[in-house]
């Protein structure tokens, strides 16, 4: 269940998120994910995996240690998976494009940090997505 003023913490988060350099286990497609469903649920997905990785090897590593082969796995191991044309805005979706990654649904677009900051994609570009709260 989502909290209420779930829509201004949403925007409150990915405002924030837009002054944050990239880092590994900080700062990253799984963190961002997770702080969005933490801010809109109370509940926080990576629980445990905060601060256990902080290279890509290392991610990956405690990606395949949680049971996952890659992000729309890890991310299904938390939240219920949907079709990517019922996500609604605060649900996490996976990128295809430029590259996979997740990003939270905003609109006509999701938005995530990438190594070169957030970025914001078509929602066309979500193969795989993921209810927040209910």
């Amino acid at each position: 269940m989502r909290v209420k003023g779930w829509e201004q913490r949403l925007y409150a988060l990915t405002v924030e998120a837009m002054g944050k350099p990239h880092a590994w286990g900080q700062h990253d497609c799984v963190t961002f994910a997770a702080d969005v469903v933490h801010g809109l649920t109370g509940a926080d997905p990576m629980g445990d995996l905060r601060g256990t990785y902080d290279t890509p090897l290392s991610a990956a590593r405690v990606m395949k240690q949680a049971g996952a082969d890659n992000l729309g796995d890890l991310a299904a191991l938390h939240l219920a998976e949907v079709t990517p044309s019922e996500a609604r805005r605060g649900d996490i979706v996976l990128s295809a494009q430029p590259y996979e990654f997740l990003a939270v649904c905003v609109g006509r677009t999701a938005v995530g940090p990438a190594e070169s900051g957030m970025i914001h994609v078509p929602m066309a570009q979500a193969v795989r997505a993921f209810r927040v709260g209910d």
